[in-house]
């Protein structure tokens, strides 16, 4: 076999990674196009992806193809982390990012829309000499190792389709593959976004013949007119003038929308339509497909020579290969390297987190929560809420000057840098940092779960799937969160688990969760 140990970026290889490499190695030499491989917190995903990257171009698989990797992330923090320990990785990102120096005066992505408003002999005047986008994107297709998201690569590969497909394709934290897709294709239409183009949502059962025909042509009629404004502002040379920024703005929010339409109706198959109410008892639909196995085959799949879908937190192959409609692709677990002391999960039960149960468990749990803070006095920790109502109970409870409480999701960022920054033991209670989130060594010593992380029955998709689904995906959420405070080897964190329900899915689902953590349970007085 074709050795991949001069490929691997690191002086020393760890026993979890030559495993995985060598196993991964040979499905794809026997002819295995897609590979499934869990690999647990610790063992180092990062130089694997570099070393196969590498190992790839010396196979002649995919010969015809581009050369090398292209490597898919869901957090911008791991595109930086890569970026950071790999110096020949190069990153792409959405044309948005980009400052575009032309005479639009905006961004690349916004210079992009106009050009394609205005026609190919008006837009022969509107590029710049060296489009940075451009440039990035040039860099990254001829490197042998690239770094995106998956929101930007289905995208691109479905529509502009300038980033040819490589030898190998990557999908880091694919535990939310099913999810980034289903996100990309969805369309959500609110009552202001009828408004705008002079029409009014109508009832579910009509809503999917009104998308496909009024409200898409209302868009293309819309973005017909907004070209002509552009292509008279560009015939007087008045590219500086206010309007155009608006134009352009409205041009690529419209055109955005038309392709998630088209995406949707073309390749969706069965669509789930649903309605919901925002606070101000303004209506919207949303339009998603209820099995994106055939997007994930036609976006992903399809985009190279040799797949690896690898995560951390895959937890059961059945579940997740029908998730992704990856069929008997060949399946890999090796568990985290990291000592089970050091997750410390605690389970000290003070009441289901139910919805019937709820009210009168939030009576007991402000005061474990107080025992839980004056047990680590001078230690910095987060506290999972999974809703906001059970973040504001503890917040207006407890009253601890400690506590860092998110109130909405535009909270998030200032809270959490607040937290990183502060020499001060502060807490973080939020109901969205269950997963992307590094509080390692001292930025996370304990970690409260207040509430099991069950998918919401309320949300119509959820009542679509079946009760493995539904299992997994809670255990998924949970093994993440745990996660969030042990970063490392040598690093260690105490996990506190309160809703009485935890015991519910242990006892149905124990298989499902590693062995690091059902094995280092214990069972505390609350």
């Amino acid at each position: 076999m074709i050795d991949w140990r001069p490929h691997f970026p690191f002086p020393g290889v760890r026993e979890e990674q030559s495993r995985a490499l060598d196993w991964i190695c040979e499905q794809f030499l026997r002819g295995e196009r897609v590979v499934i491989a869990e690999l647990g917190t610790g063992i180092g995903k990062s130089a694997i992806a570099v070393a196969l990257a590498g190992w790839i171009d010396q196979t002649g698989i995919g010969i015809e193809l581009n050369p090398g990797g292209t490597v898919l992330t869901s957090q911008k923090v791991l595109q930086d982390q890569y970026i950071r320990d790999f110096s020949h990785a190069r990153d792409l990102r959405s044309a948005a990012n980009f400052t575009c120096h032309g005479p639009v005066n905006g961004s690349c992505g916004e210079t992009s829309r106009v050009r394609k408003a205005v026609g190919k002999e008006l837009a022969k005047g509107l590029s710049c000499a060296a489009c940075p986008y451009r440039t990035a994107k040039d860099d990254f297709v001829s490197s042998r190792l690239g770094i995106t998201n998956y929101s930007y690569f289905l995208s691109e590969s479905t529509y502009a389709g300038e980033i040819p497909p490589r030898r190998l394709l990557i999908c880091d934290e694919a535990h939310n593959v099913e999810d980034e897709v289903r996100r990309w294709a969805t369309v959500e239409v609110s009552e202001g976004d009828a408004k705008e183009l002079k029409l009014a949502l109508p009832p579910t059962k009509a809503a999917q013949d009104w998308l496909a025909d009024a409200y898409r042509a209302a868009i293309q009629l819309k973005l017909g007119n907004v070209g002509n404004k552009l292509r008279r502002i560009v015939k007087k040379g008045e590219l500086g003038a206010l309007p155009v920024k608006d134009l352009a703005n409205t041009n690529d929010r419209l055109d955005k929308r038309l392709c998630q339409i088209n995406r949707i109706l073309d390749k969706g198959g069965e669509l789930l339509v649903s309605e919901s109410f925002d606070r101000k008892n303004r209506r919207s639909l949303r339009f998603q497909p209820v099995d994106v196995t055939a997007m994930v085959q036609d976006a992903l799949y399809s985009r190279a020579g040799r797949v690896l879908m690898t995560s951390a937190t895959l937890l059961d192959k059945n579940v997740y290969r029908k998730s992704v409609g990856a069929g008997e692709a060949p399946y890999l677990s090796i568990p985290s390297p990291f000592p089970r002391d050091a997750f410390g999960v605690r389970f000290r039960p003070v009441g289901k987190m139910t919805y019937k149960e709820l009210d009168r468990s939030l009576k007991t749990l402000p005061g474990a929560i107080r025992k839980i803070l004056a047990e680590n006095p001078k230690s910095k920790g987060i506290i999972h809420t999974v809703n906001y109502r059970i973040a504001t109970a503890i917040g207006t409870a407890v009253k601890d000057p400690r506590l860092l409480v998110q109130g909405m999701s535009a909270d998030r960022e200032p809270m959490l840098k607040r937290h990183l920054e502060s020499g001060e033991p502060t807490v973080l209670v939020s109901p969205s940092m269950m997963e992307g989130l590094d509080l390692r060594d001292d930025l996370g010593r304990f970690q409260v779960i207040c509430k099991v992380p069950y998918p919401d029955f309320s949300d119509p998709l959820v009542e679509r799937k079946d009760r493995s689904w539904y299992d997994w995906r809670t255990v998924r959420s949970l093994v993440q969160a745990v996660g969030r405070g042990v970063r490392s080897k040598d690093d260690w964190t105490k996990t506190y688990v309160l809703d009485l329900s935890f015991y519910d899915l242990l006892e149905r689902c124990v298989d499902m969760f590693p062995v690091h953590l059902r094995e280092g349970i214990e069972v505390e007085e609350p």
